[in-house]
């Protein structure tokens, strides 16, 4: 199974293998502190504006570049993808899976609830 990478455009491009992404994780955790949006959305999934995550990975495979082959197709892909997308925009990382909706509850006295 594999990860995209979802776009507030809901485009959703592939980005990497579980076992890719977890060694892309393991480079990040070694970078230092001041690659906040890269951490973030090794630590939490997602990440905006992409400018700022697009930076921050360009910056850090110059600085500590990735040491093995599949991370370093990771940070490649997600470059190339962040590369094609609005800076302002924000990207999550999913298994490619759809969540079913909610449904929306309105109560009698008209207050709203999932």
């Amino acid at each position: 199974m594999g990860l995209y990478l979802n776009t507030d455009t809901d485009e959703q491009i592939p980005l990497a293998s579980n076992a890719g992404w977890s060694q892309f994780g393991a480079w990040v955790d070694g970078l230092d502190d001041s690659f906040t949006e890269l951490s973030h959305l090794w630590e939490y999934g997602w990440s905006e504006p992409v400018a700022d995550l697009r930076e921050q990975l360009l910056s850090a495979i110059h600085s500590t570049p990735p040491n093995d082959a599949d991370t370093a197709h990771t940070a490649k892909q997600l470059l190339e993808s962040l590369s094609r997308l609005q800076d302002e925009g924000a990207v999550v990382v999913t298994d490619g899976m759809e969540s079913e909706p909610k449904a929306r509850i309105v109560h009698d006295d008209g207050a709203t609830g999932v």
